[in-house]
């Protein structure tokens, strides 16, 4: 189960903008820490915000793969 599966795109918004603003947080940590924890950290919180974009593409595109890989390209390069 799609654990964004029951969010609104507001909320998804909302989510994805408290993710990216964590991420330069882990990223000094991951840096500063060099420990295991700092970097499992840092990659959860990658993959979270990998998880929300496709959430909002699949919620804004429906299913349409070619729709959404060149929505994700061009949100990657960002």
């Amino acid at each position: 189960m799609d654990p964004f599966e029951k969010m609104s795109l507001v909320g998804l918004r909302r989510y994805q903008a408290i993710v990216k603003a964590q991420l330069p947080i882990a990223f000094s940590h991951a840096l500063e820490e060099t420990t295991p924890w700092a970097e499992k950290a840092l990659e959860r919180l990658q993959k979270r915000e990998n998880l929300v974009t496709e959430a909002i593409i699949k919620l804004e595109f429906g299913d349409d793969p070619d729709l959404g890989s060149q929505v994700s390209r061009s949100a990657a390069e960002e």
